[in-house]
């Protein structure tokens, strides 16, 4: 049986140069009754690596997402690079996304929508470096319904179009560095709890 206590679930906007800082939050990353969500923009038919390379540099379990998975605190979830993700009664949700329709790729808005409407102030963005602006959205839903937005500050990223542009909607709580954020994560649980 699952519990029903409060349970934070934090959404992590990942594109192109997000590999690195991925790696540096999780190594600051404890377990706190929260669960992760990577998004991640890659090639449809390219298998990523990020599982692999995260277990170096986390004590959470991590896996990628199953469509109908219940989502477990102290865990992380990567989306299937084939896959579209939302969430619904704790429960991750995967749909085919086309390898025709690439661009633009929104993997990171629908999936912050769908969690903002099911975790409203349980819920938390991160958007690393990447470029486009995939994830501004998402951010915006979820401040508007209560949760908190953090962005990798623009100087330090690889590509640093998605932090920007989600700082532009007017929605940021926090630019951090990547190794700040889990600090910031755990102080507003435990302000909110």
């Amino acid at each position: 049986m699952h519990s029903k206590a409060k349970k934070f679930i934090v959404a992590i906007g990942a594109s192109a140069g997000a590999l690195k800082p991925l790696k540096t939050f999780f190594d600051s990353t404890r377990n706190n009754r929260t669960a992760y969500i990577i998004i991640q923009h890659l090639h449809p038919e390219i298998k990523s690596l990020t599982i692999d390379i995260l277990k170096l540099h986390s004590e959470l379990e991590i896996v990628e997402a199953e469509d109908g998975i219940y989502i477990d605190e102290n865990k992380v979830y990567l989306l299937p690079s084939s896959c579209f993700m939302t969430m619904k009664n704790s429960r991750l949700y995967l749909s085919p996304r086309d390898k025709f329709a690439l661009y633009p790729n929104l993997a990171i808005n629908i999936f912050m929508e769908s969690l903002a409407k099911e975790k409203g102030d349980q819920s938390i963005a991160i958007i690393l470096s990447g470029m486009g602006s995939d994830g501004s959205e998402g951010a915006k839903t979820i401040k508007q319904n209560g949760g908190m937005v953090i962005v990798q500050t623009p100087e330090s990223c690889e590509y640093s179009s998605m932090p920007e542009s989600a700082i532009q909607t007017g929605c940021v709580d926090y630019e951090l560095l990547p190794e700040e954020m889990p600090g910031a994560i755990l102080e507003h649980i435990t302000e909110t709890d």
